[in-house]
């Protein structure tokens, strides 16, 4: 039953992911007979208009961009098409009147590409967007976003990878991780809960890979009330945390049905400990190296009890057992050895008379009444 040392597992769990999105260029209406650039031959092709679609056309722009799709009797940008920015940005997906309206995808060469649902030249509704390094990602760099997208931003729910660390599934505000959502370190840690700004703060559970876990309210990624719960030798203990801090109380519940509260110092139990054993008996009192060892009561199911010194798990020196729960008569008082009455003991009858008894290997092998 002795705690094993450990330190303390709160965490600051302080991740903030800077999220920058660039738009798209405005997309210019009117055309040139010359472009200053031909982007018409790196395009995709688009397929031939069918019945009830619009025409095909290439189109030409006065910055140098190139559109190659379906477009109206108005030269309309209507359909499908692929337009390439002369700065190198590069569309492919749905348009209506003129904008980019529907499926589609758009890459931004030092950036990233986007892929998903577009209304009216900005990101809107269901995307993925994957950022694009020269090198390898730094750690904490965002390498994909999964989720909802609002007004060309990242929406109010989705699913964030961050280089080295891991990954967040969740509620967003401005960009930000804020409201619930579940982070999971490549480490095997999990976090389910609140966060505001990127940062791990309200109700929560953090879920260690070694099996710990903190539960109950956090600030600014540190637990500052709840519960500590981690895994023993047959067993899981529980301790609270107050202001920060891990109280010395503790709670082991073992497989077998027993648990055992009280106060550690340095991996021992300190003072009164309470014990719960599966049978329904009851022991209070001391403990040494996770045995009964002191002044203690062990009180069996059916009520009968015993009050006195204890060693090495046994009833050993001077105390008092009772064979019911009435503590005035029907008890013997004296010297126990090895858990049983040793020597000259006192018994208080049911009567109340008191007789001098004499044991040996936990037989009464004499017995005297006295006035």
């Amino acid at each position: 039953m002795r705690k094993n040392k450990r330190s303390s597992k709160l965490f600051a769990l302080v991740i903030i992911a800077g999220l920058c999105f660039i738009g798209s260029k405005s997309l210019l209406n009117h055309t040139s007979t010359e472009p200053s650039i031909d982007l018409a031959k790196s395009l995709p092709s688009v397929a031939f208009a069918t019945e009830g679609q619009n025409e095909t056309d290439t189109l030409y722009y006065e910055d140098g961009s190139v559109y190659v799709g379906h477009v109206t009797k108005d030269q309309l940008r209507d359909g499908s098409g692929s337009y390439a920015w002369e700065t190198g940005e590069l569309y492919s997906g749905e348009w209506k009147n003129n904008q980019l309206t529907g499926e589609g995808t758009l890459i931004w060469p030092d950036l990233g590409t986007y892929t998903g649902q577009f209304k009216n030249g900005k990101r809107e509704g269901l995307g993925t967007f994957t950022w694009m390094y020269e090198s390898d990602p730094k750690v904490g760099d965002p390498i994909s976003f999964e989720g909802i997208w609002q007004d060309d931003k990242i929406g109010k729910k989705g699913k964030l990878v961050l280089a080295g660390i891991g990954t967040y599934e969740g509620a967003f505000s401005k960009q930000h991780r804020s409201g619930k959502g579940t982070f999971t370190w490549e480490t095997g840690d999990v976090y389910e809960g609140a966060w505001t700004n990127d940062v791990i703060t309200g109700e929560g559970k953090l879920t260690l890979s070694d099996g710990t876990i903190l539960k109950g309210m956090f600030v600014k990624g540190i637990l500052q009330t709840g519960t500590m719960q981690y895994l023993v030798k047959n067993g899981t203990a529980s301790q609270k945390i107050e202001n920060g801090k891990v109280s010395s109380a503790i709670t082991i519940k073992y497989t077998d049905g027993t648990t055992v509260s009280g106060k550690v110092q340095k991996g021992e139990f300190i003072g009164n400990v309470t014990i719960h054993y599966q049978s329904g008996d009851r022991y209070i009192g001391k403990l040494k190296q996770g045995m009964k060892d002191g002044m203690g009561t062990y009180t069996w199911k059916n009520g009968a009890h015993y009050t006195g010194e204890w060693s090495k798990d046994k009833m050993s020196g001077k105390g008092k057992y009772y064979y019911g729960k009435d503590e005035k008569k029907n008890y013997l008082s004296g010297n126990f050895s090895n858990g049983l009455p040793s020597g000259k003991l006192t018994y208080i009858g049911d009567n109340g008379l008191k007789y001098e008894t004499t044991w040996s290997n936990g037989k009464c092998t004499n017995i005297v009444y006295k006035k």
